[in-house]
């Protein structure tokens, strides 16, 4: 089933999101637009959870806290668990061998 389109890159209407009848907004505060909407969101009743995930403990803890919002908790923890054995199992990999430096940037601000 196709999704509405709710917003473009000029921006989100809150009252077209809400016309919608969301039970939950998950945004990311990389979106400046999205934290923008948080407010007016608030105002019309509709929940917003912000989610920050800068490191890999933010993204398992990210995985339990949606679950939280949505009732699910029992499959959210699998779903980290199942994440947290996969890290393991790469760690395992790569026991022993020389570990490769990287630097990897999304989204980079216009300066």
């Amino acid at each position: 089933m196709l999704k509405p389109i709710v917003g473009a890159s000029l921006g989100y209407s809150p009252e077209v999101v809400a016309s919608h009848n969301p039970d939950l907004i998950v945004v990311t505060p990389s979106h400046h637009t999205a934290l923008g909407l948080i407010e007016p969101f608030s105002r019309l009743g509709v929940p917003v959870l912000v989610l920050a995930h800068p490191d890999m403990a933010a993204m398992l803890r990210n995985i339990r806290l949606v679950g939280q919002a949505t009732g699910v908790e029992a499959v959210a923890d699998a779903m980290a668990q199942s994440q947290m054995e996969r890290l393991r199992q790469i760690r395992m990999a790569w026991h022993g061998h020389r570990v490769p430096s990287v630097y990897f940037e999304t989204a980079a601000a216009a300066r």
